[in-house]
């Protein structure tokens, strides 16, 4: 039996989805700029998400990454965990909203 789901974004991150599927985790892939909305529909649709996971590509977008992480926790309080090359540090990813690195 799988174990519930993580969402993870955008497509950089195949390589971790795909070793949280090896651990049975039912991964849900948004990919690639998905708006805020996005995430919160898929947490509307899919209420067995237990974490979402965003990646950031390129630095510069820490207004978007903020606004999004805004936008998720007025309608879940699920951990949020931000990595990528354009999060350098769990303090950026924290100053973000962010619940982990």
């Amino acid at each position: 039996m799988a174990s519930p789901g993580l969402l993870a974004h955008p497509s950089a991150p195949a390589m971790m989805a795909d070793l949280l599927r090896n651990e049975h985790f039912d991964v849900i892939d948004l990919g690639a700029d998905t708006p805020a909305v996005g995430f919160t529909r898929a947490l509307a649709e899919q209420p067995s998400i237990r974490a979402i996971g965003i990646t950031v590509t390129a630095g510069g977008n820490d207004d978007a990454v903020r606004t999004t992480i805004e936008t998720i926790r007025a309608s879940s309080s699920i951990p949020i965990l931000l990595g990528g090359s354009g999060i350098p540090s769990l303090e950026v990813a924290l100053d973000l909203g962010a619940d982990g690195w």
